[in-house]
């Protein structure tokens, strides 16, 4: 069966299993904020006939595990689906009321242990448009057997993740997300903000409406389609990068992994690394301590020349000051990449690397000496020789990528 079905296609199969895999999961309020909420009542209210409701929030979910939506055991998931009438052999169409995302995470469960089964494009709201009768109310599902035949490579977890970090293991990772919570603009349901370093965005939201047109699914995905490397998927818990998954699998790709924990779990462990493109308040604390920093440049080979100084921060830019001959600064003249580095020194495994583009200002040097020199050893700078302090030149360096330890 294709991975996707439309409307009439459904109707044209009676026997088929229904699955309305709908969670209620509102926009967060604030950081942490992770309010989610079964879709069963919705559903009785209107939902294709003969449906019945899988509930991904508990009954089709691990719930000893730290984090929401975690895979259950094949046998406990086969055991459960069971129950909502999917046997083997069975015919079975997955649906929701969120744009898909909850279809596509169901879907690949079923896919893990080997059932065929197919998401319904525009689930239910597509369903209606295209005249099909909608019922209300219970139902009861017939109960049967499910075999599991587990297939592998559908999941990495956070240790594949830190190998591929540590360049153990080859792979295009990427989030699924906004590009607001890529960033890190907005709140989330995580413990920190950001993404995973060394990942790139595509948000699976984008391609909802490109499903059933293969040529322009195959364009938006083109730099994953191409790509050599297996594809690894990871989002906030699993589903949104189900999604982006069912996109690649019927754009042709069938070496795709979906992490599981994603950022619920990777965020929650201080000591896994995020990266975001705006200084968060605790990369802002450690900037504010003040801590010392190692400025890195370019040499004109193109090997690091590394150099202790003072930082500051204006907003979201960090600032140094140097003598305008230094070699940080040549350096900078010719090649405005930067990265910052500052270690807590109570605790060095706590640290920030920041990486950005380095502009240069004649103006207000003195000043930010000044203002670096009270942060650091509570007095201002002492003044050299007129010509020395007025070959002074502001650092500020606009942040591109931000690494946090914490």
């Amino acid at each position: 069966m294709r991975p996707l079905i439309d409307a009439d296609g459904l109707a044209a199969q009676p026997g088929a299993v229904v699955l309305d895999a709908t969670v209620a999961l509102p926009a967060p309020a604030h950081d942490g904020d992770h309010r989610a909420a079964s879709g069963r009542d919705a559903w009785e209210r209107a939902h294709i006939p003969g449906s019945v409701h899988a509930d991904l929030l508990h009954e089709l979910s691990d719930q000893s595990a730290p984090y929401h939506f975690a895979r259950p055991d094949p046998d406990t998931l086969a055991r459960q689906l069971g129950a909502l009438g999917v046997t083997d052999g069975a015919t079975v169409v997955v649906y929701d009321t969120g744009g898909g995302i909850w279809a596509a995470r169901l879907w690949w469960l079923l896919r893990w242990i080997g059932v065929d089964a197919a998401v319904l494009d525009g689930g239910l709201a597509a369903w209606a448009a295209a005249g099909h009768p909608v019922a209300s109310g219970p139902a009861t599902p017939e109960p049967g057997t499910l075999t599991p035949r587990v297939r592998g490579g559908l999941w990495v977890d956070r240790p594949d993740l830190e190998g591929w970090m540590a360049g153990d293991a080859a792979a295009t990772v990427v989030c699924a997300l906004s590009p607001e919570v890529f960033r890190g603009d907005v709140p989330t349901r995580y413990a920190r903000r950001g993404h995973i370093p060394g990942s790139i965005n595509l948000p699976a939201r984008a391609l909802a409406e490109l499903l059933l047109s293969p040529a322009e699914l195959r364009s938006a995905l083109d730099p994953l389609v191409e790509s050599p490397d297996p594809v690894w998927v990871y989002c906030g818990g699993g589903i949104s990068a189900a999604s982006l998954a069912l996109a690649l699998a019927l754009a042709g790709r069938d070496d795709v992994a979906v992490y599981d924990g994603s950022l619920e779990e990777w965020a929650a462990d201080p000591e896994l690394p995020l990266s975001s493109d705006k200084l968060s308040p605790a990369v802002r604390a450690l900037l504010d301590a003040p801590e010392f920093a190692v400025l890195s440049t370019l040499d004109p080979d193109g090997s690091p020349h590394a150099t202790v100084m003072w930082v500051g921060r204006d907003g979201d830019a960090l600032v140094l000051a140097s003598k305008n001959g230094r070699r940080q600064v040549r350096n900078l003249r010719r090649d405005p990449r930067a990265t910052v580095l500052v270690y807590e020194r109570a605790k060095p495994t706590r640290y920030v690397e920041v990486r950005g583009t380095a502009t240069l200002h004649e103006d207000g040097a003195r000043d930010v000496v000044d203002r670096l020199a009270r942060a650091y050893i509570g007095a201002d700078h002492a003044a050299g020789p007129a010509d020395q302090e007025r070959d002074r030149v502001v650092i500020r360096i606009a942040p591109e990528r931000v690494y946090h330890r914490g």
